[in-house]
């Protein structure tokens, strides 16, 4: 389970992550099934999903909003090179994020009386 974790966040780095595990998916899926060798064990499609969403944040070509947001940050004169922004996606994963009461445009200040 970990090397597909690990091995995920490596490949889904230098592979656009929804390909990635658009083409892993059967394989998983045959490992999982009845008769494969892992039957039964979700853990597998967990390990998967999560090497591919670390991986995809690490370079700038890993997952296909951050490819947009380069281009746009380079059409607005101020580009960010493969290597500027491989030197920081894999700290962005880790920083922390606000809470969802904050990130939501809906959210609101209302109180609920028992």
């Amino acid at each position: 389970m970990m090397l597909l974790l690990w091995g995920s966040a490596v490949l889904s780095a230098v592979v656009d992550n929804i390909r990635y595990v658009a083409t892993m998916s059967p394989v998983v899926d045959q490992l999982v099934s009845g008769a494969g060798p892992f039957t039964g064990q979700t853990g597998l499609w967990w390990a998967l999903l999560l090497g591919a969403d670390l991986g995809g944040n690490a370079t700038a070509i890993g997952a296909s909003a951050i490819v947009v947001v380069t281009g746009i940050a380079k059409r607005n004169g101020h580009p960010i090179s493969f290597w500027e922004f491989t030197r920081y996606g894999p700290l962005s994963r880790w920083s922390p994020s606000p809470s969802p009461r904050h990130t939501c445009c809906c959210a609101t200040e209302a109180t609920v009386e028992v």
